[in-house]
């Protein structure tokens, strides 16, 4: 099974893997292994504390599986837990507001809010360069890992929807999501209702969309 040795540890040390001495806890993902250390993780995350400290499996066997995650996530979040930054490692805006979508989730997840508050900045860096088409998976992935309570990277991306919320309002993949996930409909909504105020503009495309969604529906019956 392939092993990194995840070292370094500060805001100033490059992040980089090698072979190294004095590891005493393996996070398992999948087929890798990540050899770390307690004393960086524990203290950081009351998850990993719990694991190594209380009546576990994983206290004794120093082995915390997390191969339900996201491989790539779990990468972010260590390098982040010895550097305080992560590299994207990837070009694209769609790739790259993915990875630090499912990165802030798993910040979530093992109690980690710097990994969040991070993500989250860098999730909003590269706002402005979206493709709306390409946006839709990543909108599903935030609001199908996030709880209903984390609204940090909902409502962000609901502000970022409302910029183009007349083709999202029209597009058969937006709608399917807004119909899978209501808190987004609703959150979008209220963003561009408070973008675009009470413009004409904007009250007349919702009303001409209702009007063609009641004329669908009559002519199913």
């Amino acid at each position: 099974m392939p092993k990194t040795f995840i070292t370094g540890h500060g805001p100033s040390v490059k992040y980089h893997i090698r072979s190294g001495a004095y590891p005493d806890l393996t996070i398992r993902c999948g087929r890798i292994d990540h050899d770390v250390h307690q004393a960086v993780l524990c203290p950081r995350s009351k998850f990993f504390e719990a694991c190594c400290k209380g009546h576990f499996e994983e206290s004794q066997t120093r082995i915390i599986d997390l191969s339900d995650d996201d491989a790539g996530a779990v990468s972010r979040m260590l390098q982040f837990l010895y550097t305080h930054i992560y590299d994207d490692g990837i070009s694209g805006t769609d790739k790259i507001m993915m990875n630090n979508a499912l990165t802030y989730a798993i910040g979530e997840k093992y109690e980690l809010p710097d990994l969040k508050a991070f993500a989250k900045i860098k999730f909003n860096s590269n706002a402005d360069h979206i493709r709306f088409h390409a946006f839709a998976p990543v909108v599903n992935a935030i609001y199908e890992t996030t709880p209903a309570e984390d609204v940090g990277l909902r409502e962000d991306a609901s502000r970022i929807c409302a910029r183009h919320v007349k083709e999202i309002m029209v597009d058969p993949e937006w709608r399917s999501i807004m119909k899978e996930h209501g808190a987004f409909a609703l959150a979008m909504s209220d963003a561009a209702t408070k973008t675009y105020g009470d413009q004409i503009e904007w009250l007349t495309f919702l009303n001409e969309l209702n009007d063609r969604e009641s004329k669908a529906m009559d002519k199913t019956w």
